[in-house]
């Protein structure tokens, strides 16, 4: 092997830059720099500030929308979620009322037996 030429290194990976916008708009909400039911600011400021091109935000933030992060409000902006045991155990259930309204399963119990004392 010739001496000038490099030697094979580890393998070094490129992140889609979206994914890096995913991670740090992510890393915010976790360092509390915005609580849950605060708001994002808009998608034009997040591009601007982080220098990245409009689409670029709104596919990072469908990524934390689909996480379940976020949730972007018609008319008002994208809001950071409250997590209740609820929202966390139901997430993946998409039931939809007559009125259009998500229903949230819920339960109760109905008979229980005591169990005898060991």
């Amino acid at each position: 092997m010739p001496e000038d030429l490099p030697r094979a290194g580890p393998a070094v990976t490129a992140r889609p830059l979206y994914q890096q916008v995913h991670d740090h708009l992510l890393g915010r909400i976790v360092a509390g720099e915005w609580l849950p039911g605060d708001y994002l600011p808009s998608e034009q400021r997040l591009a601007a500030s982080l220098g990245v091109a409009l689409g670029t935000v709104r596919r990072a933030l469908d990524e934390l929308v689909q996480a379940g992060v976020v949730e972007r409000r018609q008319g008002r902006g994208t809001a950071v979620l409250r997590h209740s045991s609820d929202r966390a155990r139901f997430r993946f259930f998409r039931l939809v009322g007559p009125d259009g309204a998500r229903i949230v399963p819920t339960g109760r119990v109905l008979a229980a037996r005591e169990r005898a004392a060991r």
